[in-house]
């Protein structure tokens, strides 16, 4: 093994470093795919039981029946609604394909490193999908029924889902410097807990 292994993997700041690294490329890829599954599930939700949400049959034809993978079937399902495209789902794989290459690649990669560059531009393509796949559902669903919202006056740029703002607001403090890196904290505690 070589010395450059151990010597990544001893030291502190780059073992925390590429833990959280990949770490964080993971959750939000695992958050995604949650969405993408459950955004269309929710629409064929009849009513709620001690069990959880009942899903009428509709959710099976119209979703489930395109493939035989819940998430495939949903990215199908989105591609029918065209909110994403061809080229959309290309980038998917890719981020899929990245995200196992971090999970059964992991002891490498917090020893040896990531290649930042491939790691910004991938989480890049994820978070521009997940505010893809977000925004159309805020537009076309949570908007859309809420009888007190003019849907046409809303401006579709200003539009942002909790998650993805969760997701930008932990990617600031992540990779900003230490000083930087304090700043939600300092201000929240300013605004709400020293008052």
């Amino acid at each position: 093994m070589k010395s450059n292994y151990w010597e990544n993997f001893l030291n502190p700041q780059t073992l925390k470093g590429n833990l959280i690294k990949t770490s964080m490329f993971i959750t939000a890829f695992e958050l995604l795919k949650d969405r993408i599954i459950d955004h269309p599930k929710t629409l064929f939700c009849d009513d709620l039981d001690s069990e959880g949400w009942i899903i009428n049959e509709n959710y099976q034809i119209k979703v489930l029946s395109r493939n035989k993978s819940p998430l495939y079937a949903s990215l199908d399902w989105f591609e029918e609604m065209e909110t994403i495209s061809e080229k959309d789902i290309e980038i998917f794989n890719k981020l899929k394909n990245y995200r196992n290459k971090l999970t059964h690649e992991m002891a490498d990669i917090i020893s040896q490193g990531i290649n930042e560059e491939e790691y910004y531009k991938l989480f890049s393509d994820l978070i521009n999908f997940f505010e893809k796949i977000d925004k159309w559902w805020i537009l076309n669903f949570e908007l859309a029924i809420d009888p007190d919202i003019e849907i046409e006056h809303v401006d579709e740029n200003s539009v942002l889902s909790g998650p993805v703002l969760m997701l930008k607001v932990m990617l600031d403090i992540v990779f900003s410097d230490e000083k930087e890196s304090w700043k939600y904290y300092n201000d929240f505690v300013k605004t709400y807990v020293n008052r």
